[in-house]
C-alpha cells in the first residue's frame, strides 16, 4: 500500500505465505514476599538487566527491589498483557514479579508461545 525506508511504518495488504519474525525472550525473576526472611539482592537485578530490553515489575516487592537496583521500570501496570505483547514483537524483557502474580504471567506466556525462564531471586 505504501513504501518506506528501513524502520518506517508502512501499510501492507494481501499477505501470502508465512511471515517469519523473532520473538523476544522474557526472564522472569520471582521475588520473595516482604514477610519472607530471605531478601533478594538488588545487585543481582542490575546484573540481569542488560540495558537493551525493557524492565517490567508487578507488585510492591518487585518495584522496591528494581528501584533499589537503580533501575526505573518501563512497565508497571498491565504487565500480563504488556510484557506478552512486547515479547511477541521481538522485545527482550526482564520481568520482576511478586509470588502472587507469577502464574498469571507464565500461563499467558505458554498460551502465546512466548519463550521465558523463571528464576527465584531468593535462591540466587
Amino acid at each position: 500500500v505504501t513504501s518506506g525506508d528501513r524502520g518506517d511504518a508502512v501499510g501492507v495488504t494481501d499477505f501470502e505465505g508465512i511471515v517469519y519474525y523473532e520473538t523476544g525472550y522474557v526472564t522472569v525473576v520471582r521475588v520473595p514476599q516482604v514477610t519472607d526472611r530471605t531478601a533478594a539482592d538488588p545487585d543481582r537485578i542490575a546484573e540481569w538487566h542488560s540495558g537493551d530490553g525493557l524492565v517490567a515489575t508487578t507488585g510492591t516487592e518487585a518495584y522496591a527491589l528494581v528501584t533499589r537496583a537503580g533501575i526505573q521500570p518501563d512497565i508497571r501496570f498491565g504487565t500480563v498483557e504488556g510484557v506478552t505483547e512486547a515479547a511477541v514483537r521481538g522485545v527482550d524483557i526482564l520481568l520482576v514479579v511478586g509470588p502472587d502474580q507469577l502464574s498469571h504471567h507464565t500461563t499467558k506466556f505458554r498460551e502465546t508461545n512466548v519463550p521465558h525462564e523463571v528464576l527465584d531471586a531468593a535462591d540466587l
